[in-house]
């Protein structure tokens, strides 16, 4: 039943189309929207895994840069810190970019 209902809730939409051609092709966005992504990483796969045997070696140091940048975050949020680093950061946003945010 509550399989049922949310299927509903995907198709909701399809109620307010007002012609059966809208539906269909408010359909096929959603049903595009969903599969096009699982597409382009079946297709992007064999490149990745060739990518991935080259960077392997490099796992362990990036784990620990990153467990670094954790920490050292996670310490600038707890001392307050944080918010003067994204002040500061935001004031060296060049004026174009800000604009467009």
């Amino acid at each position: 039943m509550a399989n049922q209902l949310y299927a509903l809730t995907l198709y909701k939409p399809l109620d307010y189309a007002e012609t059966v051609q809208r539906g269909i092709g408010l359909l096929f966005a959603y049903s595009a929207g969903l599969g096009v992504p699982f597409l382009l990483s079946a297709l992007a796969l064999g490149a990745f895994l060739r990518f991935f045997k080259r960077f392997r070696p490099f796992i362990p140091i990036v784990e620990r840069a990153a467990g670094v940048i954790l920490i050292v975050v996670g310490v600038l949020v707890f001392s307050g810190y944080y918010v003067t680093l994204n002040s500061w950061a935001a004031a060296l946003t060049p004026e174009w970019i800000q604009r467009r945010l």
